[in-house]
């Protein structure tokens, strides 16, 4: 899950709303049939196929390197200013601003066209929710998709 959200924050963009989605989005998927399978670590297998299959699609090896700056702006502007700033706005908030940032990112989704933009935003606020010592992480991969999609509609 980790692995597929870097991919989201620190890859070119030209593969966020399709590529970068399904990494995160199918693994989790395989993941949340784990306990009705017989092997459960089947389900991890499947799950790690997927972001290694999506992953031969990077220029970059996985980096953990990403410290960007606050933009200084308010969350939904960050998301109109396109993915860099908008993944900057999400990951320098505040643990404490975690419920403004899911329901700014929830907001934006719904009302958007692509589906996949919602899917994926679930995807990350579910992983944020089991992962939450990257919840930071996962909200700046969401924020990314939503700020591509922004500028797409620019």
């Amino acid at each position: 899950q980790r692995a597929a959200a870097w991919s989201m924050v620190n890859e070119p963009s030209e593969l966020a709303p399709y590529g970068w989605t399904h990494a995160l989005t199918m693994s989790q998927a395989a993941i949340g049939v784990a306990d009705a399978c017989v092997e459960p670590t089947d389900a991890l297998a499947v799950a790690a196929t997927y972001v290694a299959g999506f992953r031969t699609m990077a220029t970059t090896g996985i980096s953990t390197d990403y410290r960007p700056t606050d933009p200084g702006c308010t969350f939904a502007e960050a998301i109109a200013a396109g993915a860099t700033v908008a993944s900057a706005a999400a990951w320098t908030r505040s643990e404490s601003d975690w419920p403004n940032v899911r329901d700014g990112l929830a907001s934006y989704a719904v009302q958007h066209h692509d589906a996949h933009l919602v899917k994926y935003t679930v995807a990350c606020m579910e992983a944020a929710e089991a992962d939450v010592s990257r919840r930071r992480l996962f909200a700046a991969a969401a924020a990314s998709l939503a700020g591509w999609w922004a500028a797409q509609s620019a």
